[in-house]
């Protein structure tokens, strides 16, 4: 099987980008709140995440800066959601290419206003908000996902398919480990500013590689009408077509089973990307160094075991896409459970063992998804994931917010178990597509007998095994 580089490079500097920035971005949203909003001593506010001396304090400005966190959520989320609706659909007649280029362009200006606004001592953390714009006015993370998945389903074959969206998954699996690695280093060593035009440096790397090296990968995109295309009511209609309309035997249930499944995993990912570091911070008193070495080894062993799954079992072994998700989810449930009832820190960490299997969960699941419809239709299908994630996340989101701020000074875990029944809910749905699965192989295995019966010539056991 032959295989190139394509978006995995600029998916790589973008990841690396965001991580860099993640960590640092909620202690310069709750440092801001102490000291600008609040008006406490600014040494005091300045040691908050970095140093346990000032738990009594922390406890006093999360509840105000996790209202200001879960605003910019929402305002993103919104936005990003609407943009999906439009972009998936174009791109799947415009092109892939543009839509990229102008979301890294995006991100490159976000990271560059993100430098003046830290630089300004005084500046509210709600003006953080407003550094986003450039982000919001040209797609967001949700359509940068949306097109890299569209582009690899255009250039691979269903045979390669869940292989490449293994590649990409260990590919951002990785930005992330060096990202939220190096995250703590690089913000003691230089600062916030250094941090934001680090994370500016590596969009516009990414933007350049874009532009100049990687091609299109639809084979004839339209050229004309491109900006009126982009808002046509048809788009959104072909979109929800797509998804719900007759296909063959039981593969319109079994695809919106997994949207759903898919959607309901990215909320909890949305969850608890929320309100993790703020309960290890409570729960365990960690710092944000402990909290990296933490994302550090999860990470590892995650790109450890997506490479496993998604090259030994599914590449090499040939199990089935819909039982390695399966599996998948009954291992994130599991790991929930644990984590909720951890008293010790090494728990956390036996947790994040017990999710190995989870590995190959969201590439299995979006090659599987690619594998039910044309390629035409992969923007519309992965941008109806995206919408339908991000619907959800704003439920998601305010939830465990006001979950976690609800149960911190009894039991601030509780989130954990929320998402353990989520997760078990995601189970259910893949093992309906289990199900339905078998029912479909029977069928063809009873029309094939059907087909063949008046024949003299009996079909053998190995065209069984082709069909």
């Amino acid at each position: 099987m032959a295989f190139r580089i394509t978006v995995e490079v600029p998916a790589f500097l973008t990841f690396v980008a965001f991580l860099i920035a993640d960590s640092v971005n909620t202690n310069l949203m709750i440092y801001r709140t102490c000291y600008v909003t609040l008006g406490y001593d600014k040494h005091n506010c300045s040691l908050l995440g970095i140093s346990n001396a000032t738990r009594k304090l922390e406890q006093l400005v999360q509840p105000h800066a996790d209202i200001i966190i879960m605003t910019k959520t929402l305002i993103d989320q919104i936005t990003a959601a609407i943009l999906c609706l439009f972009v998936g659909p174009w791109s799947d007649t415009f092109g892939r290419k543009p839509i990229l280029a102008l979301n890294l362009a995006g991100y490159t200006a976000m990271s560059l206003v993100m430098v003046v606004f830290s630089a300004v001592e005084t500046a509210s953390p709600w003006f953080m908000m407003t550094c986003s714009i450039p982000v919001i006015l040209t797609g967001g993370g949700a359509t940068l996902l949306t097109v890299f998945l569209a582009y690899l389903t255009d250039i691979t074959s269903e045979s390669e398919r869940g292989f490449r969206m293994g590649v990409l998954e260990v590919t951002l699996a990785a930005a992330v480990l060096i990202g939220s690695a190096s995250s703590s280093y690089v913000f003691s060593a230089t600062g916030y500013m250094a941090v934001y035009g680090i994370g500016a440096a590596l969009c516009f790397l990414a933007l350049l590689y874009t532009v100049f090296l990687l091609p299109e990968s639809l084979q004839e995109p339209e050229t004309a009408g491109r900006l009126k295309g982009l808002f046509r009511g048809r788009n959104l209609s072909g979109m929800f077509w797509t998804s719900f309309k007759n296909r063959p035997q039981y593969n319109r249930a079994i695809l919106l089973s997994l949207v759903l499944a898919l959607a309901l995993f990215f909320v909890i990912v949305a969850g608890d990307g929320s309100v993790m570091f703020l309960f290890m911070r409570e729960k365990f008193h960690w710092t944000l160094r402990q909290y990296t070495w933490y994302n550090t080894a999860s990470n590892l062993m995650f790109i450890s075991s997506t490479c496993f799954v998604v090259y030994i079992v599914h590449h090499k072994l040939h199990v089935k896409e819909s039982w390695i998700v399966f599996l998948g989810f009954i291992s994130l449930t599991a790991g929930a459970l644990i984590q909720g009832l951890a008293q010790v820190d090494w728990l956390i960490y036996a947790a994040a063992v017990v999710k190995l299997p989870s590995g190959g969960l969201s590439p299995m699941t979006r090659s599987l998804l690619s594998k039910l419809v044309d390629s035409a239709e992969a923007g519309k299908i992965f941008a109806l994931i995206t919408v339908i994630q991000n619907a959800l996340g704003l439920i998601g989101s305010p939830i465990y917010i006001n979950l976690y701020n609800a149960t911190l000074s009894t039991n601030p875990s509780v989130f954990n178990y929320l998402t353990s029944g989520i997760l078990a809910a995601s189970a259910g749905l893949l093992l309906g597509v289990l199900v339905l699965q078998r029912r479909t192989s029977r069928e063809d295995y009873s029309r094939l007998e059907a087909e063949s019966a008046p024949s003299d010539h009996p079909i053998d056991s190995s065209d069984r095994l082709v069909n």
